[in-house]
């Protein structure tokens, strides 16, 4: 979904502040990690190439026009995104399984108990099992929707946005 989100189609100013903002958003976590790992000289740099990136979004002419109240929480650098996953999912995965399917995957990709104990009583070893090959086929189908879509999106990039690197 979060890929589908930033291959939008839109001009080449809003496709730049959708990457400005990852970007930022990169640089802010990589500032929060390198402090609590005790590591100034990380944090200096990557909270350089943060500021440059708020400059950046700053002069960015559809920046400019989102208003005051949004820009400044996303300057904030805590947000990837100019929407919410929420969001992305009720626009572009719009079913009413799809929070199921996030929730599912999630627990898998951040290691949470429902990802490697059971979803059923009758899985608890980690060996096939009915449920499992119940939902990994929709699963797998309903990914395979959402990545051919970001795909042809992802084709319609405007012109003009390669000129734009990070930190540049």
């Amino acid at each position: 979904m979060f890929f589908r989100y930033f291959c939008e189609p839109g001009d080449a100013d809003e496709w730049v502040a959708r990457m400005m903002l990852m970007h930022l958003h990169d640089r802010c976590e990589r500032v929060r990690l390198f402090a609590e790992m005790g590591k100034p000289e990380d944090v200096t740099g990557f909270t350089g190439e943060a500021e440059e990136l708020r400059r950046l979004l700053k002069s960015n002419g559809f920046f400019q026009k989102l208003d005051e109240r949004t820009q400044k929480s996303l300057l904030n650098g805590y947000n990837p995104a100019l929407i919410t996953l929420r969001e992305m999912g009720d626009k572009y995965a719009p079913s009413e399984h799809t929070w199921a399917f996030y929730q599912l995957l999630s627990s898998y990709a951040h290691s949470h108990p429902i990802g490697f104990m059971r979803n059923s009583e009758e899985r608890r070893d980690g060996l096939p099992n009915e449920t499992d090959k119940t939902y990994v086929p929709g699963v797998l189908s309903w990914l395979a929707t959402l990545l051919d879509d970001a795909t042809k999106v992802f084709q319609q990039i405007p012109a003009g946005v390669s000129e734009w690197k990070a930190g540049s």
